[in-house]
């Protein structure tokens, strides 16, 4: 039903307003007044002033304002307050909580919900709160949930010839142009090279406590995709050399014992001399960001400030058993199969890379004293030039013969002809004699005595050095710091390794240093390696960093290798919103429709509002 609103149809109306109807009242009973408004048509429409009671009941004022307007009771009509409240016609007014001068409006019963006064302000809140409420909810649930580069993670065992080094890396897995960007997150170490188990079924339980300790870092939702890769080095490539069935079990029954763990193991081999040397190289330009267009999210020190270049550095590690020398050439150069292509971060590295199996520390040591026995083979007690005077030192046959860097034809030749080498002991006496060291040393490495004797040889890298930075790893860095000559010229780096060489035994012994013992051998050994067979000199030698770590974190080719197997890993995608994109937009759309309805609300509760305010006015 359509309510007359038009106030120039109710002007004559408002002349009725002068005419009071009296309500016979008893005495007793206390006077009021109500204002009847009608939202009838004519003739029972406009606005009336009843006199009345509080007693009186609501079908009481209905009849009076029949009764004023002369038209019959209209049992069809009823009054609702201003909170569109329908009274009821029996009960009184006071009960109904109606008081003095209170506006009561006329309407049809049964058309009354069509006229009910609508809590436009409230509707107007509640839409406001479930629509903005809405709309803020779903668009921080679409944005900030989802679009997470999810982390994966890569384990890599450095099986050594003196111990194996368990290491976690972890990188964003969405990567970099291809590479990730790797960070170590834990490492365990296992001492004993894997070389050296007498038993192969024990190797691969060895390794397991460890294992299981650094799992422990992982997400458990990453740990079955996890890639594990065993990578053994010059302990292993040395027992291959010498018992290739025993090698492979190694690394058959190790592989057996990884399988049965979380990881998925993709690689148990050993690895070649040259790629150790490359990944090496990875390492330590990754860590000192030579790689171009390679990210760098951590701040640098002043002290660093050296290390920013895009140009590569090369790499100089020395090991037990073995020694590699890296760095990068040119394209035209890559035929050479000791020149490695990669592809790192969306730019192509060409590294030369050379490994000289034999001329680790240890195994050069061993064949240093071999040579030293096996002219005067009957001879059990031998001068060492290297030696400390005062410190005698004693290996057995086994030692010195029967092993892969000194069992050659013609070592086979004296084992046969003198039957008891392998069981006898040979003692060397310490002679401090720094001139004789050197000189046993340089014929250690020469190429044309080695090759009348032994199989490997240090033959000097047919690629030219380039006049670029180099980094000592590993032995290297050990020696120079142990001389004190990591920040020092190459002379007087010399001059320390002479001088400790002719101090005797009694002097030294109480430095807290292991294998104190070797270090005048060492420091003659680095020397002539990296002045006779790498060819650096007192101009070049300021090209060399000697260091073990980079900003706190290992040098070696765990890293590097880890690094490099991130290219044929696949691709993380960024984890979907918990609203997929269409489900979003329709949301979006529906709370955005609910917040525009609580304005249309708003508005209606205004417009009332003013008819309100027009009616008191009038009333006044």
């Amino acid at each position: 039903m359509t309510f007359r609103t038009d106030t120039s149809s109710r002007a004559p109306l408002l002349e009725e307003m002068s005419l009071r109807y009296t309500q016979s009242l008893s005495p007793e009973i206390q006077e009021m007044k109500v204002v009847v408004e009608s939202w009838l048509c004519f003739p029972a429409d406009g606005i009336m002033e009843i006199s009345t009671h509080p007693n009186a009941t609501v079908d009481s004022i209905i009849s009076s304002f029949c009764a004023h307007k002369g038209m019959p009771h209209d049992p069809s009509f009823a009054l609702f307050n201003t909170s569109n409240k329908c009274l009821k016609n029996n009960k009184s007014l006071a009960k109904q909580g109606v008081t003095d001068g209170k506006s009561l409006f006329l309407a049809n019963k049964t058309n009354a919900d069509e006229h009910k006064f609508i809590n436009w302000c409230l509707l107007a809140f509640i839409a406001m709160v479930v629509g903005g409420g809405g709309l803020l909810t779903v668009s921080l649930v679409y944005s900030l949930t989802g679009g997470e580069i999810p982390f994966d993670f890569g384990v890599v065992l450095d099986a050594g010839s003196t111990h194996t080094q368990i290491t976690v890396y972890k990188w964003e897995g969405d990567k970099y142009q291809g590479t990730g960007q790797v960070k170590q997150i834990a490492s365990c170490k296992i001492e004993g090279g894997i070389a050296s188990e007498t038993d192969p079924k024990e190797v691969g339980p060895s390794l397991m406590p460890c294992l299981s300790n650094v799992s422990q870092l992982i997400p458990e939702d990453k740990l079955t995709g996890t890639p594990l890769y065993l990578g053994a080095t010059a302990g292993m490539r040395l027992l291959n050399l010498s018992n290739t069935l025993l090698t492979e079990a190694i690394l058959l029954l190790t592989k057996c014992t990884l399988v049965q763990s979380v990881f998925s193991v993709k690689t148990v081999q050993i690895i070649s001399g040259h790629d150790e040397g490359v990944f090496a190289w990875i390492t330590a330009n990754f860590f000192l960001w030579r790689f171009v267009s390679q990210p760098s999210h951590e701040e640098v020190s002043l002290e660093e400030d050296s290390y920013l270049s895009r140009t590569t550095v090369g790499t100089l590690d020395l090991g037990g058993a073995s020694t590699q020398i890296s760095y990068e050439i040119f394209k035209g150069d890559s035929e050479n199969r000791s020149v490695s292509a990669l592809k790192l971060y969306g730019h192509n590295y060409y590294v030369f890379s050379k490994s000289y199996l034999c001329f680790g520390i240890n195994e050069a040591l061993r064949r240093f004293y071999f040579l030293l026995v096996k002219d005067p083979l009957k001879i059990t007690t031998i001068d060492n030039p290297c030696g400390l005077n005062g410190y005698n030192q004693t290996y057995s046959g086994i030692y010195l013969f029967d092993q892969p860097c000194t069992w050659t034809e013609h070592s086979a030749e004296l084992v046969r002809l003198n039957p008891n080498v392998l069981k006898q002991n040979y003692t060397f006496v310490g002679q401090s004699n720094k001139t004789d060291c050197s000189v046993s040393i340089k014929k250690l490495i020469d190429v044309e005595t080695c090759n009348n004797t032994f199989k490997e040889c240090f033959k000097a890298p047919e690629k030219p050095l380039p006049s670029t930075q180099f980094i000592g790893f590993s032995g290297f860095f050990y020696t120079l710091n142990f001389f004190n000559a990591t920040n020092s010229s190459l002379e007087d780096f010399k001059q320390n390794v002479d001088a400790f060489c002719e101090k005797p035994w009694k002097k030294v012994k109480d430095l807290k240093s292991k294998n104190l013992e070797e270090y005048c051998f060492e420091g003659h050994f680095v020397h002539h390696i990296l002045t006779t067979s790498y060819g650096f000199n007192s101009t070049t030698w300021s090209n060399i960093i000697f260091a073990n770590k980079v900003r706190k974190m290992d040098l070696g080719w765990s890293l590097g290798y880890m690094i490099n197997a991130t290219n044929a890993l696949p691709a993380e995608q960024p984890t979907l919103p918990v609203l997929n994109l269409p489900a979003f937009v329709i949301l979006l759309i529906l709370t955005s429709m609910i917040l525009l309805t609580s304005v249309v609300f708003w508005f209606l509760f205004l417009r009332q509002k003013r008819v309100d305010n027009a009616l008191y006015i009038r009333m006044s």
